[in-house]
């Protein structure tokens, strides 16, 4: 018996047009063949949104740190099927936990 794999699907939902445009050329850039959809969400509307990967949403994240203006909203879906929900704070989420060490004292010598 074989373990059913749980597939994430990412979307991204541009908030404006300057967005959509850096959007769709990363994507084109990319050749991933994902392309732009209308997708009914959670909350019963249906919203415009990029289908992208993982990979996107870190490429988008990083450029939004760096200063560049750039709105959008995270969507995703984890079966292939069923509507899109909110996807979590990535910042919050993905955050790396540090391990707080114990500094010891340097000793004379």
């Amino acid at each position: 018996m074989s373990a059913k794999k749980n597939t994430t699907q990412w979307f991204v939902e541009p908030m404006d047009e300057h967005t959509n445009r850096v959007i769709s050329e990363m994507l084109a850039a990319a050749k991933t063949g994902l392309e732009q959809k209308r997708m009914l969400a959670s909350d019963g509307k249906e919203h415009d949104v990029w289908e992208c990967t993982y990979a996107d949403i870190t490429k988008l994240r990083r450029s939004k740190s760096k200063g560049s203006p750039l709105e959008y909203r995270l969507w995703k879906r984890d079966a292939s099927y069923g509507s899109m929900q909110p996807a979590p704070d990535f910042d919050k989420i993905h955050r790396r936990k540090r391990r707080k060490t114990q500094r010891t004292a340097r000793r004379p010598t």
